[in-house]
């Protein structure tokens, strides 16, 4: 579950700190992600966690990434819905998150924002990412146009690679939509949906 994406990224924010001569920044940054790494390689041979865990994960992620470029995020849950006896595939929503702040929301004009609702929808858990980025297709453009090799380790592949793997063990199946915001809500952005059966 530990995707070479990630790494990439995260040596490239604490680069960019260490460029920019921030010194407390890039040390607050690697023992976050010290941390981070040591609770990814302990569940790496699980392939589910408590959802208060991967929420805990996500979390910390969204703090360190912060420190390289501000951007403003929220993560709710449902108030009905027990974090701790609701388990998830670990690590499954963190490439999504990461996506909408590297792609997303690279030379965006505005404020950039991040939003992660949680919440029981029939027997499924719903997961939703949503940022008011470029656009999946925009930023899929734009990668294609640059000779930067990150899009070739992309995690959002590697996700709906995961994805797929789960369902051919599972009877219910984990279904997975992408939906470009400017196209069906008039505004830009990403919207990424999570059906999880429980």
């Amino acid at each position: 579950q530990l995707n070479p994406h990630f790494l990439f990224n995260a040596l490239a924010s604490i680069q960019s700190l260490v460029n920019r001569n921030d010194q407390d920044g890039a040390n607050r940054y690697l023992s976050g992600f010290s941390k981070l790494l040591r609770h990814i390689l302990y569940h790496s041979e699980q392939d589910y966690i408590s959802l208060e865990e991967e929420l805990a994960h996500l979390r910390q992620y969204c703090e360190l990434e912060a420190l390289r470029s501000p951007f403003e995020y929220t993560i709710k849950v449902a108030e009905n819905l027990d974090v701790f006896n609701t388990e998830v595939p670990s690590m499954l929503l963190q490439p999504y998150v990461e996506n909408a702040i590297l792609h997303g929301f690279r030379e965006h004009p505005g404020p950039p924002k991040l939003e992660v609702w949680i919440h029981q929808e029939g027997k499924n858990l719903r997961c939703e990412i949503s940022d008011n980025g470029q656009g999946i297709k925009s930023s899929q453009a734009q990668q294609k146009s640059t000779a930067d090799f990150a899009p070739k380790l992309h995690g959002m592949s590697l996700s709906a690679e995961r994805i797929r793997l789960l369902n051919l063990r599972l009877r219910k199946k984990i279904s997975l939509e992408v939906i470009d915001r400017l196209e069906s809500e008039k505004q830009p952005g990403t919207r990424i949906i999570i059906n999880i059966p429980q």
